[in-house]
């Protein structure tokens, strides 16, 4: 068994450059959003065609959200084992201990933020910043995935189905407005955070450094590791709720990620890596790893299991988010996509570039790249 772990900058490239040699995987682990790409190069077996009972069992049981970003013109390609929600990280025990709640809206936010930056409060709990979240291209994919949410809460979509700007700029302009003062006006973050790699922002909160972040459930194993707590301390001292959102009449939001297993095309093992992949699909095989790993499953029946009995109060916590969770844009050309859209996040809040400068710019980019 061969094992292929390319970084994440270099993923992309080495997978396409081994399409059509003998070094072509039989199996690859992506996140969802690579999906649609990958399948509509022709690179991606269709289960429908290999397996039509086994894929019809497996479209049925999936979370709605998570079916979306695993099939394509109702062909499935994906075989996900686990599903994430991003969220808002909160030192629960800090707050409790002042009589806090985690903000549902930005007003609230903006108020927490204020409080957790005042000196006699540093001075108690020992943090140096009141949050920390992605703002530039070096946290890659992290960027868009955490700040987009702000967008759709605002009302907006960013783009259309063809992987053009939206018509309506407005909920757009809000949200990057909003997070503009966080950053940019009243400076609440890092100094150097525009530096970061995806991994520093939970870091932080394990460190005791920031009493809130941005990020997602996949998080949980780095955060314990990092902090040395074990489940219950870290249920005791965190929490992860929505996004804050403009007001509560607009609904919470997340956006939708997790880890899919797919067989290539090329695959010279196609009926043995099926086989594999049909093991790790097992209910029992699934229900296992998440129990350990604190993880949402991608299948409807076992989150049901999951959150029966009250086992495990994060389980109870974080299931449910499932239910507002987002695809991010499901396109073939979503890298380059990607990279634009986070691009206009950094012009805004590390250059300072004026949000409406920063808007038009994107839209005049990703109406090249769509043509």
């Amino acid at each position: 068994l061969d094992v292929i772990i390319p970084s994440q900058s270099e993923f992309h490239q080495t997978l396409c450059s081994s399409v059509g040699s003998d070094n072509v995987p039989d199996i690859i682990s992506i996140d969802y959003v690579w999906i649609a790409r990958y399948a509509q190069l022709g690179y991606l077996l269709d289960l429908d065609e290999m397996e039509p009972d086994f894929a019809t069992r497996v479209k049925s049981e999936l979370e709605t959200p998570v079916l979306r970003n695993n099939i394509i013109k109702g062909r499935l390609y994906g075989l996900p084992i686990q599903a994430d929600v991003t969220g808002f990280w909160y030192r629960r025990d800090w707050f409790e201990a002042e009589g806090l709640n985690p903000p549902e809206t930005w007003d609230e936010w903006l108020t927490l933020l204020e409080y957790f930056s005042r000196d006699s409060i540093k001075a108690r709990y020992g943090h140096r910043w009141p949050v920390a979240f992605p703002v530039s291209t070096t946290t890659g994919e992290a960027t868009l995935n955490l700040l987009l949410p702000f967008i759709w809460a605002a009302g907006g979509t960013l783009l259309d189905k063809e992987g053009y700007f939206t018509t309506d700029e407005r909920p757009v302009f809000q949200a990057l407005t909003f997070l503009r003062q966080i950053v940019r006006e009243r400076h609440y973050l890092p100094d150097d955070v525009a530096s970061f790699h995806w991994w520093n922002i939970p870091h932080l909160l394990a460190q005791d450094k920031v009493p809130m972040t941005l990020g997602g459930t996949y998080e949980w194993p780095a955060i314990s590791e990092e902090s040395g707590w074990e489940r219950e301390e870290m249920t005791r001292r965190l929490g992860f709720v929505p996004i804050p959102r403009p007001n509560t009449s607009s609904a919470p939001v997340a956006s939708l990620g997790g880890t899919t297993w797919a067989i290539m095309r090329h695959s010279k093992q196609r009926e043995l890596s099926l086989e594999i992949l049909k093991m790790a699909m097992e209910p029992k095989i699934m229900l296992d790893f998440c129990e350990r790993e604190l993880q949402i499953s991608s299948l409807q029946p076992l989150n049901q299991r999951l959150i029966e009995g009250n086992k495990h109060q994060w389980m109870q916590t974080v299931v449910p988010m499932l239910a507002a969770a987002r695809p991010r844009p499901m396109l073939e050309n979503y890298v380059q996509t990607s990279s634009f859209i986070q691009r206009m996040f950094e012009m805004v809040f590390v250059e300072d570039v004026p949000v409406e400068t920063a808007i038009q710019q994107t839209k005049c980019a990703l109406k090249l790249l769509v043509g």
